[in-house]
């Protein structure tokens, strides 16, 4: 009989973990297969812990009866309050509670937590075996159960209010012209440059348009609503309390309080590259206008060894001079060795530095 509960309790949370679609500790599509295996390559091994003092509770208390048991099954119960009260989304329900953020559903969401899932069932189960065992039913003993619960969401909320300064990143968007970066961030701080500069630089995340493909110009906003954070837009810039624009083709940045457009005025690589094919008339063919109307970008552009950050405008020149003596076999074999169209490409590269030192 024993060997049957056992059985019923090992299963239990890989069953449960199954059916909400869980995912397995090391990346299975489905936990209960890896719930319901107990060896180390499978997520089952972290049940045997509590499944082992589980396990030996319900062969003892078979044996238990009266207040003993009865004591038993509310230690369990309060084990299995516990154990599921801190799957909570501490962070949601801390937002609900403390900013003007409104979850579209209930405030009070589970996380995925296989250790407390695991506690949890076999808690409960030596709580119903251990109720089995006694004839007791004084209910009023239960009555200090609803502490656990509140003791628990009352420290998670204490810790949230006394954390200090908070910076949340939210998610960063595109914006229009290509090459624009909005990102968010939410903070319960007063403006302060100094020390938002300083949580910028140190925060990985937040990473500069000169460290990455994606953007040239960024507007941060430092806004109080966690609503819009979680919204990823803005919906009143009055809550947007610092604005730090950075601009990658001179590492450049500036801090303003407040909301603040960084992008009027500044123009993208693409945009440059629009004009600049506009305003570009060689006379001397499509090709050679093509070539040239990036390449005039290109003056005063540093292309030494030194730097290797990611600015789009110092890949573009860098790809023209790479590319200077198969620009030359084309130019030459299509226009032939003495014309017009190889004399002015020699010329222009030269001056604007895209020869290549060999």
């Amino acid at each position: 009989m024993n060997i049957a509960k056992l059985i019923l309790v090992w299963v239990t949370p890989a069953f449960l973990a199954g059916i909400m679609g869980w995912r397995g500790i090391w990346g299975g599509s489905n936990a209960f297969f890896d719930y319901i295996i107990p060896i180390p390559v499978a997520g089952g091994v972290f049940h045997v812990p509590s499944f082992v003092i589980a396990a030996a509770i319900i062969v003892g208390v078979s044996k238990t009866s009266g207040s003993r048991a009865f004591y038993i099954f509310i230690l369990a119960l309060g084990v299995a309050i516990g154990a599921q009260t801190l799957q909570l989304d501490f962070e949601r329900l801390n937002n609900w509670l403390f900013t003007d953020y409104v979850p579209a559903r209930s405030p009070f969401r589970f996380n995925d937590n296989p250790l407390l899932l695991f506690v949890f069932c076999d808690a409960l189960w030596v709580a119903f075996f251990a109720l089995r065992a006694t004839s007791e039913r004084n209910w009023r003993k239960l009555v200090l159960l609803p502490l656990i619960p509140l003791s628990i969401i009352g420290a998670e909320a204490i810790l949230y209010r006394s954390a200090g300064t908070i910076f949340k990143p939210g998610l960063s968007r595109p914006v229009t012209p290509r090459g624009s970066e909005v990102a968010m961030v939410y903070t319960n701080s007063a403006y302060d440059e100094s020390v938002f500069r300083s949580w910028l630089e140190e925060k990985n995340s937040m990473r500069m348009p000169w460290q990455t493909p994606n953007a040239e110009h960024v507007a941060v906003h430092f806004t109080t609503s966690m609503q819009d954070i979680k919204w990823g837009k803005i919906e009143k810039t009055d809550n947007i309390i610092a604005t730090f624009c950075f601009y990658e083709t001179d590492m450049s940045s500036s801090a303003h309080s407040g909301y603040y457009d960084c992008f009027t005025g500044k123009k993208t690589l693409s945009q440059r590259r629009r004009e600049s094919a506009k305003e570009t008339k060689t006379g001397l063919g499509r090709e050679i206008d093509r070539w040239y109307s990036d390449a005039r970008l290109c003056d005063g552009v540093d292309l030494s060894g030194e730097i290797n950050l990611d600015i789009e405008i110092v890949s573009l020149c860098r790809g023209l001079s790479r590319g200077y003596a198969r620009k030359l076999e084309q130019t030459a074999s299509r226009d032939g060795e003495n014309s017009e169209q190889l004399v002015f490409l020699k010329e222009k590269a030269s001056l604007l530095g895209l020869v290549p030192e060999y």
